[in-house]
């Protein structure tokens, strides 16, 4: 909370209206939960929350409307197309095997069931 006031602060006064009332409510809840045994980063981030909203996916708080999540912290991990062909190949082989297993497991199901049959 304390980082987002200093971010909006220009030469020590608000710099609009709308930043004075976010500030004000800031602080307000603040001096509500001051006795709280709460951590203090836990209820910077109630405040945060209550007065500014839910955050929103794919966006990095104080950073503005510009920058998503990928641009602050790099994008995720991802496969080459190598390593997804030969991903795709285990699978393929792995349904082949159990296919077969299955088949065979129903062979001998049918033949033990014609068997009991003749009987």
């Amino acid at each position: 909370m304390q980082e987002w006031k200093a971010a909006y602060l220009k030469e020590g006064s608000v710099a609009s209206d709308a930043v004075n009332k976010v500030m004000t409510q800031m602080t307000e809840l603040s001096t509500q939960r001051e006795g709280s045994s709460t951590k203090s980063t836990c209820i910077d981030e109630d405040i945060c929350v209550k007065v500014m909203g839910p955050e929103q996916p794919g966006r990095v708080r104080t950073f503005g409307l510009g920058p998503s999540i990928k641009d602050v912290f790099g994008g995720g991990y991802r496969r080459s197309q190598e390593q997804t062909h030969i991903f795709q190949a285990q699978m393929q082989e792995q349904f082949r095997l159990y296919r077969v297993q299955f088949e065979t497991q129903m062979k001998e199901m049918m033949e033990t069931q014609m068997a009991a049959m003749r009987t």
